[in-house]
């Protein structure tokens, strides 16, 4: 592997992890329009720190009886791709550090294996992130959310289970996202509102039109309002 292919590599995995959030203050909203007592009482900054700029999840009605939520094939694909990534580089050092003399590459193997542990590390952690599901279930009446022991595990760990008839409303709203080369994006943020006022996170990603669609699709599946916090200019 060449050191400009491998710069790359590593800005792309830096690029992965360093994203953080922009302090500037939410956007001003008017809580009334929502007719609701609870739209006043609920928190309205981001729930889930951080987001990207491309759609990470979908929701998908499997019958009339149930809603899931998962991860699209693109993010499913970089994740895989980082993880990969990671494993090529550890194989690469592995494979110098055996036959040095092979001159494979242009620094130390050793060095190589080290900095794998980067996209490892991330691709792991993605792997987790993108494989979480959500659940509405109308038989049991239930809602709860899904995620696997570990990386490429079949074993599920189930959280966040709430009853439907909890469910006050599903509330978008938006978070200014700067990325470590200083560029802005925005990442819009979709949420279950609970009758005690806590919420449980759905979505978080930058594709607008579509958390808006599948925000009015599980709103009509639950029979409950879309508390949209995002200003109506957006698109």
């Amino acid at each position: 592997m060449k050191s400009g292919t491998f710069n790359r590599v590593l800005s792309l995995a830096q690029q992965t992890l360093s994203q953080q959030i922009d302090k500037r203050l939410p956007e001003k909203l008017n809580l009334k329009r929502f007719a609701h007592p609870m739209a006043e009482k609920v928190a309205w900054a981001p729930l889930k720190p951080g987001g990207t700029n491309v759609r990470a999840e979908k929701a998908v009605q499997i019958s009339a009886m149930e809603v899931i939520i998962k991860s699209t094939f693109t993010v499913k694909a970089i994740a895989l791709l980082v993880f990969l990534l990671g494993l090529s580089m550890l194989f690469l050092g592995v494979a110098d550090m055996i036959n040095p003399s092979q001159g494979i590459l242009e620094f130390h193997g050793g060095f190589l294996m080290l900095i794998s542990l980067l996209p490892l590390w991330a691709g792991n952690h993605l792997i987790k992130k993108v494989a979480k599901r959500s659940n509405f279930q109308r038989e049991n009446s239930s809602f709860f959310q899904e995620k696997p022991e570990r990386a490429f595990s079949i074993q599920k760990i189930k959280s966040s289970e709430v009853s439907l008839d909890n469910i006050v409303a599903i509330q978008l709203l938006r978070e200014y996202i700067r990325s470590s080369e200083g560029k802005h994006f925005d990442s819009y943020e979709m949420n279950l509102v609970l009758d005690d006022g806590s919420r449980v996170n759905l979505m978080d990603h930058g594709d607008l039109r579509s958390i808006r669609s599948d925000a009015k699709m599980i709103a009509r599946f639950l029979s409950v309002p879309v508390w949209d916090g995002i200003r109506r200019g957006k698109k």
